[in-house]
């Protein structure tokens, strides 16, 4: 199945998708491994305790097995999540895919994107290809303590990817505003009757008044045109 059909059931109709990546397999997996190992550094020091105060070696083999196999079993499920994980760029949403025992999608609107970051962590460094981790954050997701709910973990060529998506959220938001405004234009001319002129002289005034600005005025033009 190509990368971009597992997208298809939560594809709009006037929604088209520009690019689909998964994170950069090393640093994604790595960084979770040694993590984990560190939350069960407990128990193995619980383990050594067992022995050294002669509670039996029997307890202390269990509690070892125990811990591993919670170790490897979550390894495991990670692995899975890893091999469901993909991004998806569109000219409208930024979407992620996930999941272990099913497939979850959250995804967010371009214009409604207020900022955006990429953190570089040891493991990007070491193990990645230029990789690192971009959060989102919108209103609905805002920052919080410098991270976000909403990330792309781990995805190579992290700033590159940055700069390219800043650019298409800066695009979104103009083509928000040019539609607002003629939303407003179309709606004054359905009460008003202006012919399509009028229209474009109305704009150049709200541009002269400092209302909209050039991206939102030309945009806004080439709407009008368009449906002539």
């Amino acid at each position: 199945m190509k990368e971009k059909e597992l997208f298809n059931d939560v594809i709009n109709v006037d929604e088209e998708i520009q690019n689909v990546f998964k994170p950069v397999k090393a640093p994604y997996l790595i960084r979770y491994a040694l993590f984990l190992f560190v939350l069960i550094i407990p128990i193995i020091v619980l383990t050594i305790l067992t022995v050294v105060i002669h509670i039996g070696f029997l307890y202390a083999d269990l509690m070892l097995v125990v811990s591993f196999i919670i170790y490897f079993v979550t390894f495991v499920m990670k692995i899975c999540n890893y091999k469901n994980t993909y991004y998806c760029i569109t000219n409208k949403r930024l979407i992620i895919r996930n999941g272990v025992f099913g497939i979850d999608f959250k995804s967010v609107d371009l214009k409604d994107v207020e900022a955006m970051d990429v953190y570089v962590g040891f493991f990007d460094k070491c193990f990645g290809k230029n990789s690192g981790t971009i959060v989102i954050a919108t209103y609905g997701r805002p920052f919080v303590n410098g991270t976000a709910s909403f990330a792309f973990v781990n995805v190579g060529n992290a700033y590159t990817l940055c700069a390219n998506l800043k650019t298409k959220v800066e695009i979104a938001k103009t083509e928000e505003r040019a539609k607002n405004i003629e939303d407003k234009v179309v709606e004054e001319n359905v009460e008003k009757n202006l012919s399509t002129e009028e229209k474009i002289l109305k704009l150049k005034k709200l541009r002269q008044q400092g209302i909209i600005d050039e991206a939102v005025y030309e945009e806004t033009i080439k709407k009008i045109i368009d449906k002539l």
